[in-house]
């Protein structure tokens, strides 16, 4: 490296080559022209980025020139001398102004250069940088001292920098062009030995015979992590929106899972992924799906949910949990399953909301990591997907069974009902056989017909069971009629919004527009809540059977709060209505406006409907069609939750 002195000890330099040349003219015969010496430190001084320094030398020059004429020995003719000092007076300030002119040029040019928002190099053909502008002072984190005169393959990380002077040679010798006017993303190395992209366009330029280069770069860090970002961030968009294809898909659950702890672990390069979902006892979670773990622990394995572990803070917040390391963190005891498996950090999220969790999806790393913004925005949003079809499968469970409930709650009303009309119809058959028999034993006593002992024998027989048979009806009517109802308060909507699943899959397939119109903060009510269903449920399944012969098909489930302190529900279709005289009917007796329908169904919906303290009604649906109404009374403070 050559030595480049500095600003302070060039200023010593020039002062003592002034005083040098006053001390030689102070020696010179006065006739010698020895002060045109004075025009090399002024020369020199164009080192210096001061152009006021050059004037200073000029007068310094000017003056030590006025001086030495008194000192120097005398010598040739005193006109001759004062012409030479004249002379030299003048090429001392014209070579000062010239230099000035210099330095101003330069001083523009270095500040055009110094403000240029990219780094600017210089280098010879030797490579050794000639200028480093403060735009390369600050992305590479020398200072300009610190690297002009040394090689610029400083700047380059292996293996550029071992073979960067190569390059160099190999162009000079074949001048064949490989980055010159062409300019490429390369890699710098920075003073703290980090390195970094770089944008770098290379020209050249001759300075006399010498060739030199000139490199102008650029930092694009912040570009290519954009860059990365939005590649990253397309991904896992691209992941989720296969994920929620495949919700959408009605993927086997298991399958759904599998696929996104995968989608997980792939996306973000996770070593291990695990979804846990919450049993109903709130107290332990299973190891549903996982990734990197123990075959032996995914299978049917529950962990309990101990109170100062991170599953148990997880479930306990909305936000997400992120561990930078499970041993060290405050929050929670480390957990001996996580450790004994590697994970160090990992990210931990509730799936659900805080106060209806379903479980917990976890996704960790084997090392210290810090999960950026958009991986655990990534996480979250999976975590909500999860949420959706672990919902969806409870909610199927819960209809199913509800279906299978209202099914055999049915079955029972049905008989009862049946039960109940058939005692009604029976008991008169029955008493009339009764009534035949004993005319019939009247009329043997009063005649002087005889008869056997036998046939009257038989004939009380028959009475005997005719009144065994009436008992049997009567008490069947009975305890049909006085059944007992399970009743709890509940609310009405929802009840009516399960009722309603059970028949959208028929009004589905029959193009049949189903509406709520279910009037909110409806204050409870105090029901049998399948006994409700089985009303509502009964209701819809008539007017979609109604709706099969409209044009405009649609039904309309409405709540509202009556006076009088109840709850009306109205089922309103577009059908074509309900034959007006039907609207007195009391519903008590069996009938059916269906012809292959046995009329029990309304018979059953009265009786529930009655046996909650509620009335049940028929009226014409404005624009066509027929509503039913029922009212259901509210829930009043002291009742008994038991009934």
């Amino acid at each position: 490296m050559k030595y480049i002195p500095s600003h302070m000890t060039m200023v010593i330099i020039i002062l003592a080559m002034l005083l040098l040349i006053l001390f030689i003219d102070h020696l010179t015969p006065i006739g010698i022209a020895d002060t045109f010496l004075y025009v090399t430190p002024i020369l020199i001084s164009l080192w210096l980025p001061w152009r006021g320094f050059i004037y200073l030398v000029a007068a310094i020059s000017s003056l030590f020139t006025i001086i030495g004429y008194y000192l120097s020995p005398e010598g040739a003719d005193t006109s001759i001398a004062l012409i030479h000092r004249g002379e030299s007076l003048f090429i001392i300030w014209l070579t000062a102004i010239l230099c000035a002119l210099l330095i101003q040029k330069r001083l523009l040019n270095q500040a055009i250069i110094n403000t240029a928002v990219d780094g600017i190099i210089t280098i010879n053909s030797g490579g050794i940088i000639q200028t480093f502008n403060h735009a390369a002072q600050d992305i590479f984190g020398y200072s300009a001292e610190e690297v002009i005169g040394h090689n610029v393959s400083t700047l380059m990380p292996s293996p550029y920098h071992e073979e960067h002077d190569q390059y160099i040679k190999n162009y000079l010798d074949t001048g064949q062009k490989k980055i010159i006017g062409i300019g490429r993303e390369v890699t710098g190395l920075r003073k703290d030995g980090s390195t970094f992209p770089l944008d770098l366009s290379v020209g050249e330029y001759y300075f006399g015979e010498e060739q030199h280069f000139v490199g102008i770069l650029r930092d694009i860090t912040a570009r290519k992590k954009i860059q990365e970002n939005i590649t990253i961030r397309t991904n896992q968009l691209a992941a989720l929106t296969s994920l929620s294809e495949q919700l959408l898909s009605n993927l086997p659950f298991e399958e759904l899972m599998n696929k996104i702890a995968y989608a997980i672990a792939n996306t973000l390069g996770m070593e291990y992924v695990k979804i846990l979902e919450l049993l109903p006892d709130q107290k332990n979670l299973l190891f549903h799906v996982g990734i990197g773990w123990p075959h032996t622990m995914i299978k049917g394995k529950t962990i309990p949910v101990e109170s100062d572990s991170m599953l148990a803070y997880t479930l306990q917040t909305d936000q997400p949990v992120v561990v930078y390391n499970l041993k060290t963190d405050p929050r929670f005891k480390d957990t001996p399953l996580l450790s004994s498996n590697g994970i160090v950090s990992c990210v931990s999220i509730s799936i659900g909301e805080r106060n209806r969790p379903f479980g917990i999806l976890c996704a960790c790393k084997d090392r210290e990591y810090v999960f950026d913004d958009n991986e655990i925005s990534f996480i979250k949003s999976v975590a909500n997907l999860l949420g959706i079809a672990i919902n969806r499968k409870q909610t199927e469970i819960r209809i199913r069974d509800l279906q299978q409930k209202m099914l055999s709650m049915s079955r029972i009303n049905t008989i009862g009902e049946l039960g109940t009309a058939l005692a009604h119809e029976l008991n008169q058959p029955v008493t009339a056989l009764m009534n035949y028999v004993n005319a019939c034993r009247r009329i043997f006593d009063t005649s002087k017909v005889n008869i056997s002992n036998n046939v009257v024998e038989l004939m009380d027989k028959i009475v005997a069971q005719a009144n065994r048979v009436s008992l049997i009806i009567n008490h069947l009517r009975d305890y049909v009629n006085t059944g007992v109802l399970h009743r709890y308060p509940e609310n009405l909507n929802t009840v009516i919004q399960d009722a309603g699943r059970l028949i959208m899959a028929e009004a589905i397939d029959k193009n049949i527009r189903v509406k709520y119109d279910l009037q909110s903060d409806l204050p409870p009510v105090f029901i049998d809540k399948i006994q409700i269903q089985q009303v509502v449920f009964n209701l819809l399944h008539n007017s979609m059977r109604a709706l099969e012969q409209s044009i405009k098909r649609e039904l309309t489930i409405k709540t509202a709060q009556s006076p009088g302190q109840a709850i009306e529900v109205l089922i309103q279709d577009t059908g074509p209505g309900i034959d007006p005289g039907i609207f007195d009917l009391d519903f008590k007796n069996i009938f059916s406006t269906d012809e292959h329908g046995m009329g029990i169904g309304l018979s059953i919906c009265k009786s529930i409907i009655e046996g909650h303290e509620g009335l049940l009604w028929t009226s014409v649906t404005p624009g066509g069609g027929a509503t039913v109404h029922f009212t259901i009374p509210i829930v009043k403070a002291g009742n008994n939750i038991h009934a």
